[in-house]
C-alpha cells in the first residue's frame, strides 16, 4: 500500500508540474501576444502625442487677443482700432527713407499733430513736453563689415510725460520706435506700427485718471534708423533729456504681425526682466533668442545697441518676428499685420512701461543692478524667470545628482528580480555600446538631410521650400527620422532579434529588447546631463533647455517608475502604464521644445531670403531641422526597440522624401511668389563711380545699375529677363571692393 501511495503521489506531483509548465508556457504566450499588441499602440500613441503637441504649439504661436474697438474700450484701455488709424495714416505717405518729403515733412507733421491733440485733452496731473531734435554727428558701428556713419540734420520727435509733482523729472523711462522706412517699402511693421502703438500708449497715459506716474516716460519717435541707427545715436549722445533716462524699451520688427517677443535685455539689471514677466498680460520672451541674436546669427541690428553702448543704459528689446517674408519689402502694408497683434503688443508695452516708471528700482536697483536673468515663456502661457546665479546652483545640483545616480546604477545592484536577475544595475559595456549607437544615429540623422540639401543646391534648385514651408517635412524632417530610425532598427534586427530566433525563448528576447530600451534611455540622459554641465560651465543662460530634458525624465521615469511603480524584472509592467509614464516624462520638455521649434522656423526660414549670397540656405535649414528633430526625439528613439515591424513607417518616410525631392527638382516649386508675398530680394542701385589718381585728378568716371542678389540663387532665375540679358557684367580688381563701393559695407554677404 505504501508503494502504491508513493506512485500516486509521484503521479500527482508530475501532473502538477506538467500543469505548471503548461501554465507558464501559456503565460509566456499571453505575454508575447500582449507585448505585440503593445508595440502597435506605442507607435500610434507616440505619433498622436507628437502630432497633438506640434498642432497646439503652432496654434498657440498664432494666438493673439481680439482687437478692442474704440466704442468698446474706455479711456484707460489700449485700443487696436485707434492705433490702426495712426498706422494707416503714416503708411499712406508711402515709403519714408530718411531725407524724403514723406519722412521729414508729412510723417513729422502727422505725429506732431496727434501729440498736440493728446496734449489738449490731457489730465491736469501730468505735464507733456514736445521737442523736435535735428542732430548731426559721426560714430563707428561694428556691424556687418564695420563702418563709420556720418549723419546731418536728421529728425527726432521727443515727447516727455511727467507727473506734475515731479517735473522736471530726475528719473525717466524711454520708449523708442522709428518712423522712417527702407526705400520702396511702406514700412508698416518696420516700424510704423510701433509708432502707432506709442501714440495710443501716450494717449492712455495722458488721459486716463488711473494711469498715475511716479517718474517720467519719454517717447522717442526717431526718423533715421534704417541707415543705420543714426537717429538713436543723435538722441542718446546729444539730447538734454537723456541724463534722466534709467531704462528703455525698444520696439522693432523682423516680421509682420503675430506675437511680439522679448529677444534681448540688459546689460545686467535683471529687474527689467522681472518687471516684464510679472506684469505683461501676454508674455513672450526667450533668453535663447538673446544668445542667438547677440552671437550674430541674425543679420540685423537695432537701436538697442546704441542705447546700450553709447548711453550705458539697460533696456528691453521687443520685436515682431512672424511672417518675415514681407520685412523690408513692398508687401509690408497694414494688411500684413494680423488683427489682434497690435492689441497684444500695446497692452504688454503699456503695462510694462507703467510698471517700470512706477518702480522704486528705477531710481535705485540695489541688488538688482548686477547679474543676469534666465527667462523663458512656456508655450506663451506663462513666464519662468530666475537669477542666473540661482540657475547655476540648480543646474549644478541636478548635474551632480544625475551623475551620482547613473554611477550607482552601473556599479551597485539594489535588488533582484525573478530568477535572481538584477533590476536596477546597468551594464557598463552595454551602456557604452548604446551610447555609441545613439550618437551614430544622430550622425545619420544629420547626414541624411544634408545629403538632400546638397542635391538641391548642386542641381540649382535651392530654396524650393521658401514659399512652401510644408516641403520642409519631406525634404528635411523625414530624412532625419530615416537616419535616426535606420540605425536603431538595424541594430535591433542584426544583433537582438536573431537571438530570439536561434534560442526560441521569446520571453528572454523580449527582456533583452527592454534592456536595450533602458540602455538607450540612459544614454540620452547622460548626453543631456553632459550638455547641461558644459552650458552651465560656460555661463549660458539657455542651459535651462537641457535642464528640462534632464529633470523631468529623471523624476518621472527613474524615481517614480523604476523605484515605485515597476512590477516585474523586465521593466515593462503594464504596457499601457509604461507608455503613459514614458510620455509623461517627456511631456514638458517636448511641449517647450515644440513651441520653440515653431518660433525658430518662423524666424530663420524667411531670413534665408535675405542672408546674402554666401550662405547656403538649404544646408543651414537642414542643420536647424536636424537639431530640432534630434532634440525632440532624443528619448523617444528608445521605443523603437519595443516595436516589432517598422518597415511600413520607413516606406512612408522614404516615399515622402522622394515625393518632396521630385517636386523640388521638377521645377513645380518655384522659390518665390508674388501671390504668397515671398519675393526675391536685391540691392538695386544706380551708382556713379569716379576714380582719382594719386595726385587727385580724375582718372575715370562711369555710371550704371548695380544688382546685388540677397540670396544664394543669385540672378539664376532672372537670366532670361530682357534687362538682365542685355546687361554687361563688369568686374575689376582695382580699388576697394574691386572698384564697386557698397552703400553698406556688407562684402561678406555677397559673391562678387
Amino acid at each position: 500500500m505504501a508503494d502504491v501511495r508513493l506512485r500516486k503521489g509521484g503521479l500527482k506531483s508530475s501532473l502538477e508540474s506538467s500543469e505548471a509548465e503548461n501554465k507558464s508556457y501559456r503565460n509566456k504566450e499571453e505575454l508575447t501576444v500582449k507585448e505585440k499588441r503593445g508595440y502597435s499602440w506605442i507607435f500610434v500613441s507616440t505619433l498622436c502625442f507628437y502630432g497633438v503637441i506640434l498642432g497646439i504649439s503652432y496654434l498657440e504661436s498664432r494666438s493673439v487677443p481680439s482687437p478692442k474697438r474704440h466704442v468698446d474700450s474706455h479711456i484707460g484701455e489700449f485700443s487696436e482700432e485707434r492705433a490702426r488709424v495712426h498706422l494707416d495714416a503714416i503708411t499712406s505717405f508711402g515709403p519714408r527713407p530718411t531725407g524724403s518729403v514723406a519722412n521729414e515733412i508729412h510723417t513729422v507733421k502727422y505725429i506732431l499733430d496727434q501729440v498736440a491733440n493728446i496734449k489738449l485733452s490731457a489730465k491736469k496731473s501730468v505735464v507733456i513736453e514736445v521737442d523736435v531734435q535735428k542732430p548731426s554727428g559721426t560714430f563707428f558701428l561694428d556691424f556687418l563689415d564695420g563702418f563709420t556713419s556720418h549723419y546731418y540734420n536728421i529728425t527726432n520727435i521727443v515727447v516727455r510725460v511727467s507727473p506734475v509733482k515731479n517735473s522736471p523729472p530726475e528719473h525717466s523711462v524711454l520708449i523708442n520706435a522709428h518712423f522712417d522706412s527702407v526705400p520702396n517699402s511702406p514700412g508698416a511693421s518696420d516700424d510704423a506700427v510701433s509708432c502707432a502703438t506709442m501714440l495710443e500708449i501716450l494717449r492712455v497715459m495722458a488721459q486716463c485718471p488711473a494711469a498715475n506716474l511716479t517718474h517720467a516716460v519719454i517717447f522717442l519717435f526717431n526718423g533715421a534708423e534704417e541707415n543705420v541707427l543714426q537717429a538713436s545715436h543723435g538722441f542718446i549722445t546729444q539730447h538734454p533729456w537723456t541724463k534722466s533716462i534709467r531704462a528703455f524699451v525698444n520696439l522693432e520688427a523682423a516680421g509682420a504681425g503675430g506675437k511680439e517677443i522679448v529677444f534681448q535685455t540688459g546689460p545686467e539689471h535683471p529687474w527689467l526682466v522681472k518687471a516684464y514677466t510679472e506684469v505683461a498680460p501676454y508674455p513672450s520672451a526667450q533668453v535663447i533668442g538673446q544668445e542667438i541674436f547677440q552671437n550674430g546669427l541674425i543679420p540685423s541690428d537695432t537701436d538697442f545697441r546704441i542705447f546700450r553702448d553709447h548711453g550705458n543704459i539697460p533696456g528691453i528689446d521687443i520685436a515682431y518676428h512672424t511672417n518675415g517674408y514681407v520685412y523690408h519689402t513692398y508687401y509690408d502694408t497694414p494688411a500684413a499685420i494680423t488683427p489682434g497683434s497690435i492689441q497684444r503688443a500695446g497692452e504688454n508695452v503699456l503695462t510694462v512701461v507703467m510698471e517700470m516708471a512706477n518702480s522704486p528700482l528705477l531710481t535705485d536697483p540695489g541688488e538688482y543692478r548686477h547679474g543676469a536673468m534666465v527667462f523663458f515663456d512656456f508655450m506663451g502661457l506663462f513666464m519662468v524667470h530666475y537669477p542666473e546665479r540661482i540657475g547655476v546652483i540648480i543646474n549644478g545640483i541636478t548635474f551632480i545628482f544625475t551623475v551620482a545616480l547613473i554611477a550607482k546604477k552601473m556599479f551597485i545592484s539594489r535588488k533582484k528580480g525573478e530568477g535572481g536577475m538584477q533590476v536596477n544595475r546597468i551594464s557598463i559595456t552595454s551602456l557604452l555600446s548604446s551610447f555609441g549607437i545613439l550618437l551614430l544615429s544622430w550622425v545619420a540623422g544629420l547626414t541624411f538631410p544634408l545629403t538632400v540639401a546638397a542635391i538641391l543646391t548642386t542641381s540649382g534648385h535651392s530654396l524650393t521650400w521658401f514659399c512652401r514651408p510644408y516641403l520642409i517635412a519631406g525634404l528635411f524632417v523625414s530624412p532625419v527620422l530615416l537616419g535616426i530610425g535606420s540605425v536603431h532598427c538595424l541594430v535591433k534586427h542584426v544583433t537582438l532579434l536573431p537571438k530570439e530566433k536561434s534560442s526560441g525563448d521569446k520571453t528572454n528576447a523580449l527582456t533583452q529588447l527592454w534592456q536595450q530600451e533602458t540602455n538607450v534611455f540612459y544614454s540620452s540622459l547622460i548626453i543631456w546631463t553632459g550638455l547641461l554641465g558644459v552650458m552651465t560651465y560656460y555661463n549660458l543662460a539657455s542651459a535651462h533647455l537641457p535642464l528640462l530634458w534632464v529633470i523631468f525624465p529623471l523624476c518621472i521615469r527613474v524615481f517614480i517608475w523604476e523605484n515605485m511603480l515597476r512590477k516585474n524584472s523586465c521593466g515593462t509592467g503594464n504596457i499601457v502604464q509604461f507608455l503613459i509614464m514614458y510620455l509623461s516624462s517627456v511631456l514638458v520638455p517636448v511641449c517647450f521644445t515644440s513651441y520653440s521649434c515653431v518660433t525658430v522656423l518662423d524666424l530663420f526660414m524667411p531670413i534665408m531670403g535675405r542672408s546674402g549670397s554666401q550662405t547656403i540656405p538649404d544646408v543651414f535649414i537642414a542643420v536647424i531641422v536636424a537639431i530640432l528633430v534630434i532634440v525632440l526625439t532624443s528619448y523617444l528613439v528608445s521605443l523603437l526597440y519595443l516595436m516589432r515591424n517598422m518597415n511600413w513607417a520607413g516606406l512612408f518616410l522614404c516615399a515622402l522624401t522622394f515625393l518632396s525631392i521630385s517636386i523640388s527638382l521638377s521645377g513645380l516649386a518655384f522659390p518665390y511668389s508674388a501671390e504668397k508675398q515671398c519675393p526675391k530680394r536685391f540691392f538695386y542701385q544706380h551708382i556713379v563711380r569716379t576714380f582719382h589718381g594719386m595726385d587727385g585728378s580724375v582718372v575715370k568716371k562711369d555710371s550704371g545699375i548695380w544688382l546685388n542678389p540677397l540670396d544664394y540663387n543669385g540672378i539664376t532665375h532672372l537670366k532670361d529677363v530682357p534687362l538682365i540679358k542685355q546687361a554687361k557684367q563688369v568686374m575689376t580688381d582695382d580699388g576697394v571692393y574691386q572698384g564697386f563701393p557698397y552703400y553698406l559695407p556688407a562684402r561678406n554677404l555677397f559673391k562678387t
